[in-house]
């Protein structure tokens, strides 16, 4: 490599280097002399081979050549040098070879010189070459740059999952990015049409909302702009739309343009709506679980003053037949508050290991008579054995509520059908947590599907709503799906429904599953025995409830089973008066909820007092955690409210121990 000058001041760039190509080197250094005086770099070789040493380590950005480089040629090693090294070639030539120079400036190069070189002309012809490859060069640059800001605003475009329009309201040009043409469609569309095509695919019920928002931007001049609205998307399926959008106005306040993104919030909307619905659904179950409460000491009151009635006027059939009557209603209340309480997820029972396969089927021979001979049902059971955790009583109530549910469904439906399937499902990815509101895990699916006349969306939403029904009056109450969505809940699962117009519904009911074998929580004993010997017996019972009706009503069942009776609807106040007393005290009856003390630390005072009190917990709730917890810890025993004179009597002879605590 030959360098003919020492590499010049800083301000030389790759773009003022040159080199020099001739296999006369003396020729070849006169002109780099002449060339040093403006300051470019310059090489020089006397061959092609010597010359790509130096391109490929220095990378020179012109070439001067000549056109007969000894043994090989100029012109073809010009042509390499441009398409391969990108390099700007000026050829130099006799004047006999000027036909050869003519065919190279066809074939690409920059310029020719004809030998002898003028060094005005050298000097211009090297100017000009390298102040087009400066212009080229600033061109390339800003087209990769372009480019580049380009990929990289199609990149964002694809990373958002939003669809990005403009429009250029005075020309009525839309811009709209691949996403929104993916949401929405107008793929082939002209410009012109888009918005109309876009406008036709709104919700008729929401196109109003939306005009009157565009005309609303015009008139108060708004710059930031927000709207939700339904549309078809590119699936013909409606699909929530929420917008964000910028007005451009001109000096005159005009509008002209607009731009924004769409984005499908269908999912959100839709988790937004079952959280609605859930805490909907929650709010009604407290209050009915509230209610219900309630209503389990009135119909105490009631219950209990109708055995009375019939106890003391056996013999009087114009008092005993209207004391028959009103215990009657009691019951039926009293089956209506339990199935509240069910919606109300209060009241678990029993906590067993269940085979839901047999739960179906045992139901099934139950509710055979029930279901009409031109209904064919279809049963498809999962051959692995399944274990859910769970009430048997409540499992089966489940059961058959879905099944006389589908069965009044496909009533009219001829023929109709009812599909019965019980199988076992793993929720494990996002959308499955999203749809069922559960934990990923192993679940057993109860699922009951009929063909009949279906719901609409509106109607699927209230089906699991206490007392909402579609049936006529007289036909139900609308209680029997309520108690279904409270019960499974309360089993830690889940009911999903889904329906179609004229197709049919499907109820699926989620259950956590287990291994056996699962610990069991033992149900009560509460078989009623004869209870004659109690009327012997004098000693005094403490009566804690919050409730002055119950506490009437059981102080005078105890009075005539022949009990001294004291009465508290204050915990603290009973404790006190137990503290002076406890010598005295042959049983307790605790309400399981008390507004000052709960039932689990009323009964740890007591005990500490008297470590051989007897404790009876009263509650309208069931056998449920707390009132488990609660026997756990020593309570004998547990009696539900509403309980009748006969139900207290049975209760109260379960605790044999009372004979013991008398002599």
């Amino acid at each position: 490599m030959n360098e003919t000058v020492p590499q010049l001041q800083s301000t030389t760039s790759t773009q003022q280097s040159l080199i020099i190509i001739d296999d006369d080197i003396d020729f070849a250094e006169s002109l780099a002399e002449i060339l040093h005086t403006q300051g470019y770099r310059i090489f020089t070789a006397s061959s092609a081979r010597h010359a790509l040493e130096i391109i490929r380590e220095h990378n020179p950005r012109c070439a001067l050549i000549d056109i007969r480089l000894g043994q090989e040629n100029g012109a073809e090693l010009a042509t390499i040098l441009q398409k391969k090294f990108d390099i700007s070639c000026i050829v130099m030539t006799a004047y006999s070879e000027i036909d050869s120079a003519v065919a190279a400036l066809k074939a690409g190069v920059r310029d020719y010189l004809r030998k002898p070189i003028d060094p005005t002309e050298l000097i211009h012809s090297v100017g000009r070459t390298l102040a087009m490859v400066r212009l080229e060069d600033d061109r390339n640059a800003a087209l990769m740059a372009l480019q580049k800001s380009e990929e990289r605003y199609a990149l964002a475009l694809r990373s958002i999952d939003a669809g990005v329009w403009d429009w250029n309201i005075k020309e009525n040009i839309f811009f709209t990015s691949p996403r929104w043409k993916e949401m929405f469609g107008a793929n082939d569309l002209p410009h012109r049409s888009i918005f109309e095509n876009w406008k036709s695919r709104i919700l008729p019920e929401h196109r109003r909302a939306v005009s009157l928002y565009l005309k609303n931007i015009r008139e108060t001049r708004q710059e930031k702009i927000h709207i939700e609205y339904k549309m078809l998307n590119n699936s013909n399926r409606y699909i929530w739309v929420s917008e964000y959008a910028t007005a451009i106005y001109d000096k005159d306040g005009d509008l002209t343009r607009i731009t924004g993104s769409s984005r499908d919030i269908t999912v959100q909307k839709e988790l937004e709506e079952q959280l609605l619905q859930s805490q909907k659904m929650q709010a009604i179950g407290q209050l009915a679980g509230g209610i219900a409460h309630d209503f389990n000491n009135l119909l105490t009151g009631i219950l209990g003053y109708a055995s009375l009635l019939k106890l003391d006027y056996q013999n009087d059939s114009k008092v005993l037949q209207p004391a028959e009557v009103i215990e009657k209603a009691a019951l039926r209340a009293m089956d209506l508050t339990r199935q509240l309480l069910g919606f109300a997820r209060k009241g678990k029972n029993r906590s067993l290991n269940v085979n839901p396969s047999a739960i179906v089927l045992e139901v099934l021979k139950l509710s055979e008579r029930t279901i009409e001979g031109s209904i064919s049902i279809d049963l498809n059971l999962s051959q692995e054995t399944l274990s859910i955790k769970g009430d048997p009583t409540q499992l089966q109530q489940v059961v058959l509520n879905l099944i006389l549910n589908a069965r009044d469904a496909v009533k009219d439906r001829i023929p109709g059908k009812i599909t019965i399937s019980v199988m076992s499902d793993r929720i494990e990815n996002e959308d499955q947590i999203m749809l069922t509101g559960l934990p990923m895990g192993s679940y057993v699916v109860i699922e009951v599907a009929d063909n009949g006349l279906g719901m609409d969306a509106e109607v699927a939403k209230r089906v699991f709503e206490p007392f909402f029904t579609t049936k006529k009056q007289g036909e139900g109450l609308g209680m029997g799906l309520a108690m279904v969505y409270g019960i499974v809940t309360n089993h830690g699962g889940t009911v999903l429904v889904n329906s179609i117009k004229n197709t049919g519904t499907s109820f699926k009911a989620y259950f956590p599953q287990i291994e056996p074998p699962a610990s069991t929580l033992q149900p009560l004993d509460t078989t009623v025995r004869s209870s004659e010997h109690l009327k012997e017996k004098r000693g005094l019972v403490m009566i804690i409830d919050d409730d002055p009706l119950l506490l009437t009503t059981t102080r005078h069942m105890l009075l005539r089973m022949g009990y001294q009776v004291a009465c508290f609807s204050m915990a603290k106040e009973a404790l006190n008066y137990f503290r002076n007393n406890h010598q005295d005290v042959q049983l307790v009856i605790l309400d399981l909820v008390m507004p000052d003390i709960s039932a689990v630390s009323c009964y740890q005072q007591l005990s500490n007092i008297d470590p051989n009190v007897c404790v009876v917990l009263s509650t309208g709730y069931g056998l449920n955690e707390q009132a488990q917890s609660a026997l756990n810890m020593g309570i004998k025993s547990l009696i539900e409210k509403p309980y009748s004179y006969g139900e207290l009597e049975a209760a109260l002879s379960d605790l044999p121990h009372l004979e013991d605590r008398d002599k």
